[in-house]
């Protein structure tokens, strides 16, 4: 055991020597525990060696003060370079803390006055990292005396002081009598010490079951790279020397990957800890009281992991009304009046008698609500057997795996409140009622899918059919892009942002953010023009083009029509549904995708963690309410919200980027890309706010006329005193770009005006050539005549920049920012007659789509998002022609 020690120097307390002391042997030390960081930053042991300490006098100096000349730091006094060494203090590091004088927990995150501690301790302090990582819970536990201190070293407590502990006991779950006397660890249940460690985090998959070693006082040898097996070997360790029945009371469905040998671990046993969170007040029944409920061939004390499963005795009652389900007791419960739990059970006419599938792991142990399971005549019938409890995939089986079944409807059960006589009981009833057999609808495995295509894939090569599973298996993996447009090859700064977007959907040893495996989400908030699409555009690019992310669907988030369209895009995209699917059954088939993600690759890999993964984009969700019931909530993918909303993050528990206006720098930066010439836009910058969106169409409006900096700043002026003079309303100048859009209006012809104050009106993410082609009735009176007019006033917008091609370059799109600006800045005649014309457009398209005898429905699907939009605008103070014409639209958009 390698130890710190310290030495003052020139009789100054306030200044240290610290040396590292290998092989000590002391009696009297203190130890650190702490949340590491980034690894360059941490002291390492060769750092130690080439005497850089000076991070570590912190601890060193608070030892002083408590009378102690060493101390032992995890990160420094370890030679990971030794595996030998490194595996010695992975399985001593509880006793290395058990026996310490004292621990310091250092809280790198936590910065609390001392004059308001007592209020704090509830907020930043209980907030802190330091309590989500798996390590932590050993060194809180195993020492005897813990302090706790902030990110200055002031001190904030022990972990037994009268205000500290109990606040300790409600972040942890930890018992206040195990927090003071940790050898009272001993006699808690196993489920409960589990439920400690559920939903703590480690950098290595493997050290969430090596942490927990020490608390359940076993052994074994660390294998870094067995991913999740780490916890299957630590159960079957724990289960070596205890009979707590409480290690199967797990109730929560599994969340790991299902990897590479996990299908073969038998279905009584957790795949990880998350999985006790609910199960702490389950409490081992001693075995005499246990068989005292049953007959005498009660349940054995032994129980032991074989090649067919788990091999275990227990009392088995069948559930008539469900074919091959049985209730299994444990010697546990979590009822107050001790009645045993029970687990379900599943067996097939396939299945060797003596062999079952646990089923329903969602529900856990069965609990009775205070009322028994059995009367107490009638638990004669309740035989104790030994049983073999199998894995998912097990060739004991002809099936393989737990087949489906449907749940039994139980009104048709003929069940009594109190009894249901059994045809297979001796003549004793067994008490099972309604209220029982209500809750046991059957929840499928969450791996069924991946356990199915296992099935599939082994029946196939035992018929020699390989070469059809790898078609198969191909023709499953069609990886979809749903991009809305290319890359914007403009797109200059964010690159901080784009950075961290990076390291939070990858994380890596330099970043460990994320180490679930499951969903990483992140919102990107900012005021309208700042950027946002495009900075998830140029992501989504960048991804891609790399080859980050093998899948990127993109959803416009504007309306719940644009999501609908969107999950629509991506379904075609994977051909999931035939066309006219219902829309509900389109999102669910594309939610379904993404959750069995390359379920097929990561089942026949050797890798512990899935490598491929997906990117959703939720663009432009302004309005939050909306996307709960379109969010997966599984899969080995990351979504990316954009919201002007800046409290969108919370809603869905997201990490948050707000995007900042550019500084003068990065604004004449993305001039001088846009513009191509080697300007000082400094001056210019300054008066732009910022916003990306205003620069690109001062930009354009530049190379338009070929101003020059001080030409446009000159009509800026100009421009302002027009604002100021007609008393526009204040909400179009948004940052001053109200000034801008009144800059660049100005040079529009009125035909392009008009086509412009037109496209205000419809769905901005994609308007169809053909929506726009003139007609000769009701019509704007400055609106292109005539097609060629009409192309005209579109490459004048095109080349202003107020507009863009779409990608599918039979439409255009335009910013929402521009649409707003435009109709604020109409007059009441013109708003009047610009929207009824795009009603009269989008009615004559409505109308023509529907001419011939088999409408095309995807003509009519892109028409529905400008019905809708329209319909937004719309109001009784509108022409009567206008809304009479809208009303028709949507009642055939209804049908």
């Amino acid at each position: 055991m390698h130890l710190l020690s310290w030495e003052v120097l020139d009789g100054r307390e306030d200044k240290l020597k610290i040396r590292l002391e290998r092989d000590a042997n002391v009696v009297n030390y203190a130890i650190l525990s702490h949340r590491w960081g980034n690894p360059e930053d941490e002291v390492s042991f060769e750092d130690m060696l080439n005497g850089r300490q000076e991070g570590k006098k912190g601890c060193c100096k608070q030892a002083q003060k408590d009378g102690l000349r060493y101390v032992w730091i995890d990160t420094c006094c370890i030679n990971k370079a030794s595996s030998a060494e490194l595996s010695e203090a992975i399985t001593s590091m509880f006793t290395y803390y058990e026996r310490s004088n004292v621990c310091y927990v250092f809280m790198d995150d936590v910065l609390i006055d001392s004059t308001a501690k007592e209020n704090l301790y509830s907020s930043s302090f209980s907030r802190s990292a330091w309590f989500t990582r798996g390590w932590t819970l050993q060194e809180l536990i195993a020492p005897l005396r813990v302090k706790f201190f902030d990110s200055s070293w002031s001190f904030l407590g022990l972990k037994t002081d009268e205000l500290l502990c109990p606040v300790i006991e409600s972040i942890t779950g930890i018992d206040s009598t195990v927090l003071n006397i940790p050898a009272t660890a001993r006699l808690v249940s196993i489920s409960k010490k589990m439920s400690w460690a559920a939903r703590r985090k480690t950098t290595r998959i493997e050290d969430v079951a090596y942490s927990l070693m020490g608390i359940f006082g076993v052994y074994m040898s660390p294998l870094y790279g067995e991913g999740h097996h780490a916890f299957i070997r630590l159960q079957e360790a724990i289960m070596r020397t205890s009979n707590d029945h409480t290690i199967f009371a797990w109730i929560s469905p599994p969340i790991v990957p299902l990897t590479p040998g996990l299908e073969l671990v038998s279905t009584m046993l957790a795949l990880s800890p998350d999985q006790f969170e609910y199960s702490a007040a389950f409490r081992s029944i001693p075995h005499d009281e246990h068989n005292k409920v049953f007959t005498a061939s009660g349940n054995k004390l032994d129980y032991a992991i074989t090649n067919a499963g788990l091999a275990i005795r227990l009392p088995l009652l069948e559930i008539p009304e469900f074919e091959g389900l049985y209730a299994a007791f444990l010697a546990c419960t979590e009822g107050e009046d001790r009645i045993p739990s029970a687990i379900l059970l599943r067996t097939t006419t396939e299945t060797p008698a003596g062999y079952f599938w646990r089923t329903n792991c969602n529900e856990g142990p069965i609990e009775r609500s205070k009322r028994r399971w059995f009367s107490t005549s009638g638990r004669e019938a309740i035989d104790s057997i030994d049983l073999y409890v199998i894995p998912r995939f097990s060739s004991v089986s002809g099936d393989n795996i737990e087949p489906p079944w449907i749940r039994v409807d139980t009104a048709k059960t003929q069940c009594e409140d109190a009894v249901k006589t059994s045809s297979r009981t001796k003549k004793n009833s067994l008490a099972i009622d309604t209220a029982v057999l209500n809750s046991l609808g059957h929840a499928p495995d969450p791996y069924f899918r991946e356990l199915a295509f296992l099935r599939q894939a082994h029946q196939m090569i035992s018929t020699n059919q390989a070469d059809q599973l790898v078609n198969m298996i191909k023709t499953r993996q069609r990886f979809p892009k749903t991009l809305p447009s290319p890359r914007n090859r403009t797109f200059c700064g964010r690159d901080g942002v784009l950075q961290e977007l990076r390291d939070a959907f990858f994380p890596s040893e330099r970043n460990p953010k994320s180490q679930s495996g499951g969903l990483t989400g992140y919102t990107i908030s900012g005021m309208g023009g700042i950027g946002k699409t495009q900075v998830a555009l140029e992501f989504a690019h960048y991804c891609i083009e790399n080859h980050l992310f093998n899948a990127v669907i993109w959803i416009d988030a504007t309306t719940s029509t644009s999501i609908h369209a969107g999950f629509q895009r991506a379904a075609s995209e994977l051909k999931l549904t035939e066309q006219g699917s219902p829309p509900d059954t389109i999102v669910r088939e594309v939610l379904r995708w993404l959750s069995d993600f390359d379920q097929h690759s990561n089942i026949l890999s050797s890798s512990s963690t899935p490598s491929a993964k997906w990117l959703l984009v939720f663009d432009n969700a302004d309005d939050t309410s909306l996307l709960p019931d379109f969010l997966p909530s599984t899969g080995p993918g990351c979504v990316l919200v954009t919201s002007r909303d800046p409290n969108a993050w919370f809603e869905f528990r997201f990490e948050n980027i707000s995007l900042d206006p550019f500084t003068i720098e990065e604004s004449s930066e993305l001039f001088r890309r846009l513009t191509r010439k080697d300007w000082d836009f400094a001056s210019l910058s300054e008066r732009f706010g910022g916003l990306p969106l205003a620069i690109s169409r001062a930009a354009s409006l530049i190379i338009m006329k070929g101003f020059s900096v001080t030409e446009y700043l000159r009509m800026w002026d100009e421009s302002d005193k027009e604002i100021q003079s007609q008393g526009y309303s204040s909400r179009a100048r948004i940052d001053s770009s109200g000034i801008i859009w009144s800059t660049t209006l100005r040079q529009l012809s009125p035909s392009s005006r008009a086509l412009l104050q037109v496209i205000s009106f419809l769905d901005p993410k994609f308007i169809q050539d053909s929506i726009l082609i003139p007609l000769r009735t009701a019509m704007l009176e400055e609106y292109p005549q005539n097609k060629s007019d009409l192309f005209e006033s579109r490459s004048d917008l095109l080349q202003y920049a107020l507009i863009r091609r779409s990608s599918e370059y039979d439409g255009v799109q335009v910013h929402r920012l521009v649409q707003r600006v435009v109709i604020e800045r109409m007059n009441a005649e013109e708003y009047q007659k610009a929207l009824s014309t795009a009603v009269t457009l989008v009615s004559s398209a409505w109308i023509d789509a529907n001419s011939t005898e088999l409408p095309d429905p995807k003509i009519l699907e892109g028409l529905l998002p400008h019905v809708f939009k329209l319909a937004e605008s719309v109001t009784e103070e509108d022409g009567l022609h206008t809304r009479t014409n809208l009303l028709k639209l949507l009642s055939d958009a209804e049908e």
